[in-house]
Parts: structure tokens; C-alpha cells; sequence
């Protein structure tokens, strides 16, 4: 998976892997199964009903951001970078969708990572970032969408979980789930070594849209809803010290929009979108929590 809320690696992998890496068969009338690195539920959901449609322009209240937090001033905490709304992709999934009947089409997700490595050095130290802890992810997705001559309407919910049972040291690259720039993580991780507790977080996200064709113009409308709930296991802290543990919610944001798009010419688009939304994180005045404690 790769989702830093969740404390999974945002890394896009290898050149084969970095998007949708996956393997399936489809059957006309029937539907399709698939397995691999894909695309979530709630992302389908989404793309479908985007009056952007993706494209990482300022101002998508949905698709939030128009960078990655790891090349601009956006970080998790602002509420402001790709994936903040939702969890775009999942490794390790099969996906089945069916195919339309009656105007309904249905799919669904499951999603299963687990990472077995024994800890065998002090937390805090070079050898416990190499060794790690147990580690077990996973989640699933359901979506449903009816057309209806020039409607369309879609739903998308799904869960994950992320469950760490030994301590392990913080990485500047997933630091940021508690509101840290790459440029306070790398300071940090200069001078002392932040451990995550063991710990149980889930987070759960759904997503509803509808579009509706005019004819002239395509009208659109969208809500997300992200609720994510941790709950560590007091202990060590950074570099061996007492940790003051976050538990409840850490991070919740919900938005919503509407928007229209409209052909100009039969090769040139023009489109807009209006939306609001709010975000509640983990950080408190200067002192930035990243899961463990006060860092």
C-alpha cells in the first residue's frame, strides 16, 4: 500500500510498479477479477465523478493538492497533498467488478500485506531501523454506481488497518503522518531517532458523487469523508525516553464540491469547481505529534 496516514511507504517502487502493477480476466457479461497493485474503490469513485478528473490543478477540495507533499510547501497536517482524501492505490489486492445489469454495477476490494521481522536491536538504533517490527496491513472496498439515461450516481466505502507490534524507528519519508515538512523530519532525524509505539490504527474513507449531462454541459457533485483512529501502546519514546501516546482520532477530514465541464470546440474542454471542507490533525501549537509522543 502506500498511504503515510495509514504509516505505510508512500515509495513508488520500481518503473513496472509505481502506478497499477496487476493481473486479471474478464469475461463480457459477467464482470472481472484482478490481483495486484490497483487502484482503490473509493479512487474509482472519485475519477468518475471529478470535474477535474484528476488532473492536480489548486483547487480540487476532493483530489486534494496540485503537488506531491515530497516537491512543494503541502504537507499531511495542512490538508493539502495528493492522497490526503482517500488511499489511492493498494498492493497485494484483488478486486472483482461486475458488469452492468439493469443500470447497476457493482465491485468490491481485499487487500492483505504482512511483513514478519523481529526486532533485534534497542529502539532508536541504526540496526532497529534495519530490523523493523512485525507489521501487518491490510483492507477492503465495496462500490456501487446506477446510471439512469443522463444520470450517474456512485458510492465507494472502504477500511484499513495498519497494526504494528514492536516499536520502530521513525524514516523521513512517513514522518510526515504527523503533520511534519520533509524539511522538519530530515531536522529530526539529524539529532534523535522518533520510535512509533506499537500500534493499532485504523482509518476508515468513503467517497459519493453523481454526475448529470445537459447536454451543453456535464454537472458534478462529490463528498469525502476520512476518519482515521489510533490507539498506541504507552512505552518507549524517542531515544529510549517515555512517550506520550495519541489515542482517538489523529486525523479526520471531510469535503465536498460540485462543478460543470463543457466541450468548447470538439477537442477543447473548459471546466470548474467550487467546494469546502475541514480538517482536523494531530499537531497542537509548536509541538508536532507523530504517533509515539511530542517530538
Amino acid at each position: 500500500a502506500e498511504d503515510r496516514i495509514q504509516r505505510t511507504t508512500q515509495g513508488s517502487g520500481s518503473a513496472v510498479d509505481n502506478r497499477q502493477s496487476f493481473v486479471g480476466v474478464k469475461k463480457n457479461g459477467i464482470g472481472q477479477f484482478a490481483f495486484g497493485r490497483q487502484y482503490t474503490p473509493v479512487f474509482n469513485t472519485g475519477a468518475a465523478t471529478s470535474p477535474g478528473q484528476y488532473n492536480n490543478v489548486v483547487g480540487d477540495m476532493v483530489y486534494a493538492g496540485n503537488s506531491s507533499v515530497y516537491g512543494s510547501s503541502a504537507t499531511t497536517s495542512s490538508g493539502n497533498n495528493n492522497g490526503i482524501g482517500f488511499t489511492n492505490r493498494a498492493s497485494n489486492a484483488l478486486t472483482a467488478q461486475s458488469d452492468t445489469f439493469a443500470g447497476f454495477q457493482v465491485g468490491g476490494m481485499y487487500a492483505l500485506n504482512n511483513t514478519n521481522q523481529t526486532e533485534t536491536a534497542a529502539p532508536g538504533s541504526t540496526a532497529a531501523a534495519a530490523a523493523g517490527g512485525n507489521t501487518n496491513w491490510g483492507g477492503w472496498g465495496l462500490g456501487a454506481d446506477y446510471t439512469w439515461n443522463k444520470l450517474f450516481v456512485t458510492a465507494a466505502y472502504q477500511s484499513f488497518k495498519t497494526v504494528y507490534t514492536n516499536a520502530v524507528l521513525g524514516v523521513a519519508e512517513n514522518m510526515n503522518i504527523g503533520g511534519l515538512s520533509p524539511a522538519q523530519a530530515t531536522a529530526i532525524l539529524a539529532t534523535t531517532a522518533p520510535v512509533w509505539q506499537p500500534t493499532n490504527r485504523t482509518d476508515k474513507q468513503v467517497l459519493v458523487g453523481a454526475t448529470y449531462d445537459f447536454g451543453i454541459l456535464k454537472a458534478y457533485a462529490q463528498y469525502v469523508n476520512r476518519n482515521v483512529v489510533e490507539n498506541d501502546t504507552a512505552g518507549v519514546g524517542t531515544n529510549g525516553a517515555s512517550a506520550t501516546v495519541i489515542n482517538g482520532t489523529v486525523f479526520k477530514r471531510s469535503a465536498q464540491q460540485i462543478g460543470v465541464r463543457s466541450y468548447v470546440t470538439p477537442t477543447i474542454e473548459v471546466w470548474g469547481s467550487s467546494g469546502t471542507g475541514s480538517f482536523q490533525g494531530a499537531s497542537t501549537g509548536g509541538a508536532v505529534t507523530v504517533g509515539t509522543g511530542v517530538v
